[in-house]
């Protein structure tokens, strides 16, 4: 072959590969931003004149796509996504938020598995696939990819729950409610577990179970586990409507964030004075950061609004028992028992209040409302339990402190001994030995030191087992 052949083939060859890894560049998308909130307009409006004003910056493009998305833009989104992708090939940023934005599934099975090349440690983004690949039945690579999330993040409920829909799919009962129970340890008020694991608990002909479950659902219906997820999180940051502050308080004060969780439901009112969920968010809040005038002001403020608001009138109820003024107290949570018969927390308090005053028909009868309105409420079947047991009515209490044990929490081993000490008192050594037993190995694994020596005092021995 001649030198000028070798370089004509040299030169097509060059063209091939630089047309296989140049991707096409969608325009900077045309907007009409008449529709919007005045505050998103403005942003949306910056944003897009810095993106045509530097249409070859990836950052800025990408930037314009991120706060089209945080407002379900989505065609647009993945527009900009598209270019930014297409001037930084190796960002995985990028081909993740595309892969999120599109409504074709195959096509975000194809980018996501695109973009876990170029990340493969990316958590969410495998999460997402093994949930894509199991809606497009294909099974075997959606196992895959729910048995390596698994392996890095067995704490997940979203895992825990997409493993459980796997199961359930390919007709592996046994495994799908294991891993339901799993996700509901994890996160108790997860709606689509519950109500997935009443489901297959009633296909298995475990009713009583299953109305368990399916009542906690009713309750839960679309509450779900935060995901942890950096890229996604930076997108809902640029949501500029009221209710995006609300899930994101939500989320920083089940992480322990008060001052945090406060500030964004002051943004929110900024967005939307009239927004009754912050003004009886803030009533909790403000009381357990001990600001008790700020929580007072916002209890006027949200029964000014609505005089519904059942949970308004239960926070406040909560501040007042904090602060011992106990006859306050239980007016408010019998306002909010008015307003909404099946709330539990109210019937649970209102119990723990009749307790106090020594009566124990009226306390019992509203420990059992409580676990009626929600089946799974630990400490209300705890306190039940306790005065079940204490009329020696051993059964019923065995039934109560059974039904404490799940969800998990910190909780669980003193739930644990009071079921093991139950049974003894019964006449059933062997049970009461046996759950004494894990009442031990469960303080032990949260570090409850006081509690272990109790437990070794009234079961000596049961250490050496």
């Amino acid at each position: 072959m001649s030198m000028m052949i070798r370089k004509t083939w040299a030169i097509i060859l060059l063209a091939i590969l630089t047309c296989s890894c140049t991707r096409q560049k969608p325009p900077v998308p045309q907007l009409n931003t008449e529709n919007f909130l005045p505050k998103v307009r403005a942003n949306i409006e910056s944003a897009l004149k810095a993106a045509l004003a530097n249409p070859d910056d990836a950052a800025t493009v990408g930037k314009l796509g991120m706060l089209l998305s945080a407002h379900n833009q989505m065609a647009a989104a993945a527009q900009c996504f598209e270019r930014a992708r297409a001037l930084e090939p190796k960002s995985f940023r990028w081909t993740y938020y595309l892969a999120t934005s599109q409504t074709d599934q195959e096509k975000s099975i194809l980018i996501l598995q695109e973009g876990l090349q170029l990340d493969p440690g990316y958590v969410p983004a495998r999460l997402l696939l093994a949930d894509l690949l199991l809606a497009a039945n294909k099974l075997d690579e959606s196992r895959s990819e729910y048995k390596a999330v698994l392996e890095a993040k067995p704490q997940s409920p979203q895992a825990q729950y997409g493993a459980g829909r796997y199961y359930s799919f390919v007709g592996d009962t046994a495994k799908a409610a294991t891993h339901y129970r799993k996700a509901i340890a994890l996160f108790g008020q997860y709606g689509a577990a519950n109500y997935a694991l009443a489901l297959l608990l009633r296909q298995q002909g475990k009713k009583a179970e299953s109305e368990e479950y399916f009542r906690f659902y009713e309750q839960n219906k679309t509450t779900a586990p935060p995901l942890e997820d950096p890229l996604q999180a930076e997108i809902a940051e640029l949501n500029a409507g009221a209710m995006a502050h609300i899930h994101r308080a939500a989320e920083l004060e089940q992480a322990g964030k008060l001052p945090e969780a406060v500030l964004e439901h002051s943004r929110a009112l900024e967005i939307d004075p009239k927004l009754v969920q912050a003004h009886v968010n803030l009533i909790s809040l403000y009381g357990r950061l001990g600001q008790i005038d700020k929580a007072e002001q916002f209890y006027r403020s949200a029964i000014t609004l609505d005089t519904k608001q059942a949970d308004a009138y239960y926070n406040y109820g909560v501040l007042l028992f904090n602060g011992k003024e106990l006859a306050r107290a239980e007016r408010q949570f019998r306002k909010t028992l008015e307003i909404n018969p099946y709330h539990a927390q109210a019937h649970h308090n209102l119990g723990f209040l009749f307790e106090q005053k020594g009566d124990l028909v009226a306390a019992l009868q509203e420990y059992e409302m409580a676990c009626n309105s929600q089946a799974a409420y630990p400490l209300a079947r705890f306190h039940a339990g306790r005065i079940l047991a204490a009329q020696r009515n051993y059964p019923a209490a065995i039934a109560h402190f059974s039904k404490a044990l799940q969800p998990e929490n910190d909780r669980t081993p003193s739930y644990l001994y009071a079921l093991a000490a139950t049974y003894v008192r019964s006449g059933n050594r062997i049970e009461g030995a046996r759950y004494a037993h894990l009442a031990r190995n469960a303080a032990a694994s949260f570090g409850q030191s006081e509690l272990m020596a109790s437990i070794d005092h009234d079961f000596p021995g049961l250490e050496k087992k």
